[in-house]
């Protein structure tokens, strides 16, 4: 323990030179009533406009506020049917260029015979044929045969309905449209 002194009596005190009680600032005390400054007058013109809108405040916000939503509505109102018009407008257009490629396409395929059976894609759709199939009703006849040159029914396998496929009866040499042979027929055209 003695040498625990002697080294606390060899530690400088760092906090010597500092004074064991503050000392007061003055700065409030040097500043005087006299050094305020003056209170400036309010002018009339401030004065009179508090008084108009003093205690109406609140209703003065309201009815500017009133009046701004009836301004947003009455936008709104005379805006919304010209924006209405535009999409109509829009719309119709699409239309217009949808019905118009439709048409371009019809045309183009006017001439393209997708199943090769001598009838045009385009005069498929009109006998309700199947464009892509040679023979929609699968008889043993051609579309266009059966269209053109025979006359018979491309959706029907047995056009005058006695049983026997219209393909079969033309191997035949039956009338596929009724009693009678092919031979008969020629005769009487």
């Amino acid at each position: 323990m003695p040498e625990e002194k002697k080294q606390q009596e060899n530690l400088e005190d760092i906090f010597s030179s500092i004074e064991a009680t503050p000392k007061q600032s003055n700065i409030f005390k040097e500043m005087e009533l006299e050094e305020l400054p003056e209170e400036e007058e309010i002018p009339e013109v401030a004065k009179t406009s508090s008084k108009f809108f003093g205690p109406n405040k609140k209703v003065f916000i309201i009815v500017g506020g009133v009046i701004v939503v009836i301004l947003i509505f009455f936008g709104i109102y005379t805006i919304m049917p010209k924006i209405k018009a535009i999409k109509e407008e829009r719309e119709l257009q699409e239309k217009n260029i949808d019905t118009q490629l439709q048409t371009k396409i019809i045309e183009q395929s006017a001439n393209i015979d997708s199943d090769k059976d001598g009838l045009s894609d385009k005069e498929e759709i009109q006998f309700n044929t199947n464009p892509l199939k040679v023979d929609t009703d699968n008889d043993g006849l051609s579309d266009r045969d059966e269209i053109k040159t025979w006359k018979t029914d491309p959706l029907n396998p047995d056009t005058d309905g006695d049983g026997i496929n219209d393909g079969d009866e033309i191997k035949r040499k039956l009338n596929p449209n009724g009693e009678g042979t092919l031979l008969e027929i020629l005769k009487w055209q």
